[in-house]
């Protein structure tokens, strides 16, 4: 339980639109009830940490923590093989939830380099950010009864974009990512039209 006096010191509607649907797990409705037949998925804020209390599971995003919400509860290793059972558990939930829309789910990884072909800071996190993205990949690969669509992308537009507005960072891509992420979602709702 929280109060709402709490969300408020996160000074962006959004971001606190955001925390609230992560505390009261309305995330899913929303998809369900989204205009369009396709839902985007994707994973990189996997990166983020979580915590479990004694009612729910949560995230500790820059915007839950720019809230006065406590920050109580277990830390959940995010590479522990409970949280991949946990994760296998939730995709299975959100696809069965999202049965009559299409669920693309967005196929990247950590950049490695910089849009200037400079090598980022920090490579064994990389590394073990690439890998755990991997596994998630592979557990919905492998679901039962999920006819998830993939968006993958060459390795060459997987940068990081050094003039990104948000800063440098190993998931925030060069422009080049962002169109061809377009150009592949257009031909897919395309042939959903058709």
């Amino acid at each position: 339980h929280y109060e709402n006096s709490q969300l408020m010191r996160n000074p962006s509607e959004f971001q606190r639109r955001m925390v609230r649907a992560d505390l009261e797990k309305t995330g899913i409705q929303l998809a369900q009830t989204a205009a369009g037949e396709t839902i985007l998925v994707d994973f990189i804020d996997e990166r983020l940490p979580l915590r479990r209390s004694n009612f729910s599971q949560f995230t500790l995003s820059p915007e839950f923590a720019a809230t006065e919400l406590p920050q109580q509860g277990q830390v959940v290793d995010v590479f522990s093989e409970s949280y991949f059972q946990q994760f296998e558990k939730g995709w299975s939930f959100f696809v069965s939830a999202m049965q009559h829309k299409r669920v693309v789910l967005n196929r990247v990884f950590w950049a490695t380099h910089s849009s200037n072909g400079e090598q980022l800071e920090d490579q064994s996190l990389i590394a073990r950010q690439n890998e755990k993205l991997e596994r998630l990949y592979t557990i919905v690969e492998n679901a039962e009864h999920s006819s998830t669509v993939f968006l993958d992308y060459d390795n060459a537009l997987l940068t990081a974009d050094t003039h990104h507005k948000w800063g440098l960072s190993p998931f925030h891509f060069s422009k080049g990512f962002y169109e061809s992420q377009s150009e592949k979602l257009s031909e897919i709702i395309t042939s959903e039209v058709k």
